[in-house]
């Protein structure tokens, strides 16, 4: 004869399969979502194409620039690990004067400051 222990134990086993497989489907379903999302471009264009980076350069190791054009203005922002500070605010339209140069242009600006 079997104890209450034993036949308790053994009939927990299929619910225990039952809501651990109800469990990982849940989170297949996730991330299968998730993955969708991403490719489908549902969370970029959440954000809107207000913004786009127009260079990128980095100046140590938690620090770049980043150019970034932001309705028909581009602006050179300064990036740390906690915080972003506007450098340079371009012209309407933007301008045929490539990055390196709005780089020393902010440089020389930081150097008279």
């Amino acid at each position: 004869m079997k104890s209450v222990a034993e036949n308790a134990g053994t009939s927990l086993w299929p619910e225990m399969l039952n809501v651990a497989g109800g469990l990982l489907l849940v989170v297949v379903l996730i991330f299968a979502l998730s993955w969708l999302a991403r490719k489908s471009g549902r969370l970029n264009a959440m954000a809107g194409d207000r913004i786009q980076v127009v260079g990128s350069r980095s100046i140590g190791g938690r620090e770049r620039l980043l150019v970034v054009e932001f309705a028909g203005r581009e602006l050179l922002l300064g990036v740390t690990a906690t915080t972003i500070t506007r450098l340079s605010d371009g012209a309407p339209g933007g301008s045929d004067r490539g990055f390196a140069e709005r780089l020393e242009e902010a440089r020389g600006d930081v150097d008279e400051g």
